[in-house]
């Protein structure tokens, strides 16, 4: 038998700038995985957008609405 460990990832929308662990745990969705590799549809209304992974997976990169953010998180 082999056993694979996975972190979880979590996304969501929040009117509030900065959020906490428990924050991020009553309010997103989330799902066990094993990279930050993920397309999301989110549909903010002058809210802030959170995708929240382990930082061992390293940095992402994003598209919004087709157009790629240079910003490197």
């Amino acid at each position: 038998m082999t056993l694979y460990f996975k972190h979880k990832r979590y996304w969501g929308v929040s009117d509030l700038d900065t959020i906490d662990n428990t924050y991020i745990l009553t309010n997103f969705n989330s799902e066990l995985a094993d990279n930050q590799v993920k397309t999301i549809s989110v549909t903010p209304n002058n809210q802030y957008v959170y995708y929240v992974y382990p930082n061992t997976w390293g940095q992402s990169s994003f598209t919004i609405n087709n157009i790629p953010d240079n910003n490197t998180f």
